[in-house]
């Protein structure tokens, strides 16, 4: 609809592109665009529930006008000059490359930048896992212990704790410190320790996720031709 109310028929056609039943849809117009706004309002005639005494309004310039049907309005200005041309975009171009000239491309890009950001922040605790372990085997190696024990001790002196915590640790004088503190030190560490590495497994099984989701949107726009409705149904109307 032009609001000059001047009819665009014969110049202009329409078409509308339903990709899958994700809700995701594409309006195609071809032909002599006005430099002036179109007012596109879509309806659904196919309305199963349909209730006589229930009202609906769409928008049309401005304005609320009740309707009988399932719509929606808005308004468009292909001439305006912020808008810009995406060359990708042709004729016959094929539906699964409209698809993701219009929504896949964001949505892939969307992923890889969130399979990114999860492998440094792996790498961040793979980093930290490390120091980890480094200061464990130091006092495994001070309480005469195996380097690779990960394992916690008991406190044999349930009554003694020790005022030591993790981020104290390197300034901590491990020859002066009694066996007691420093098995208490090192449980400390143990549960640090322990507490990055599940974390690292789930950045794990989110990056599994993420590349399902990038498999899955990939699979899906390699069948998009045949999952893709095409409709000529519109019509011009003149602005009342």
């Amino acid at each position: 609809m032009n609001r000059s109310g001047k009819l665009l028929k014969n110049k202009v056609s329409a078409s509308i592109v339903s990709f899958t039943s994700n809700g995701k849809m594409a309006i195609v117009l071809k032909g002599e665009m006005p430099k002036k706004p179109l007012q596109i309002i879509l309806s659904n005639t196919n309305n199963f529930e349909k209730d006589p005494s229930k009202k609906s309004y769409i928008t049309v310039w401005g304005k609320d006008q009740e309707i009988n049907y399932n719509g929606v309005a808005f308004t468009i200005n292909p001439k305006a000059e912020n808008v810009k041309i995406d060359k990708t975009i042709s004729q016959d171009m094929y539906m699964k490359d409209l698809y993701a000239t219009a929504f896949g491309n964001a949505e892939i890009k969307k992923f890889n930048d969130d399979m990114k950001d999860s492998k440094k922040n792996y790498s961040r605790l793979d980093t930290k896992k490390k120091e980890y372990q480094r200061r464990i085997k130091q006092i495994n190696k001070s309480l005469g212990k195996k380097n690779n024990d990960f394992k916690q001790d008991e406190h044999t002196n349930s009554q003694k704790e020790t005022s030591y915590t993790t981020d104290d640790y390197d300034n901590m004088d491990t020859e002066t410190m009694s066996n007691n503190d420093l098995k208490s030190v090192r449980n400390s560490l143990i549960n640090e320790y322990q507490s990055i590495k599940q974390q690292m497994k789930d950045e794990k099984n989110n990056q599994k996720a993420i590349q399902n989701s990038i498999d899955q949107l990939n699979d899906l726009m390699d069948d998009m031709d045949n999952l893709t409705t095409l409709s000529h149904n519109y019509k011009w109307l003149q602005d009342k």
